[in-house]
């Protein structure tokens, strides 16, 4: 029994290393390299599904995604899509119904209007990678999986070492 969990931990551990690296990687270019501009909300593209919980109740949920314009530091016009979206969970089936859970929603994360200035850090190299400053959310893209991953490993080997003494 023992074996069969430590290497379970092992294996995720080490199974998710590579991708974790690779996203550590990007999220330090971004710190190290990324420029910042002001940009301007152009868009925003938004989608709606319903989904099933797990006592079978169905949510109306809605997400959306900014597209921004700005201009790198060389002059090019860019217009990208951020790849982050915003959930909302916009009504929930009471019976035969839905019924809203407020007027505009429960926003889980910022949410933006066309128009509205903000700041943008992109790739030189790659200008169409960017994200929006001020999303704290972004710097978990790397740090968390890297974490997971380092503590999956470290909980292997600690039961490694219970099992051997």
């Amino acid at each position: 029994m023992w074996f069969g969990v430590i290497f379970l931990f092992l294996a995720v551990g080490v199974a998710t290393v590579p991708l974790s690296a690779k996203a550590a990687r990007l999220g330090m270019r971004f710190a190290r390299d990324g420029v910042v501009v002001p940009g301007r909300i152009v868009d925003i593209e938004r989608t709606s599904k319903t989904v099933v919980d797990d006592d079978g109740n169905d949510t109306i949920q809605e997400s959306s995604a900014p597209t921004v314009a700005y201009r790198t530091i060389d002059g090019r016009e860019m217009r990208e899509s951020a790849i982050f979206a915003v959930l909302r969970t916009m009504a929930t089936r009471q019976g035969d119904e839905f019924v809203p859970n407020s007027q505009r929603g429960q926003w889980q994360g910022p949410s933006w209007e066309p128009g509205q200035t903000v700041q943008v850090r992109y790739l030189a190299d790659e200008p169409e990678r960017f994200h929006i400053e001020g999303n704290s959310r972004i710097r978990l893209l790397w740090f968390l999986p890297l974490t997971l991953s380092a503590l999956a490993i470290l909980i292997g080997l600690t039961l490694v070492l219970v099992v051997l003494l």
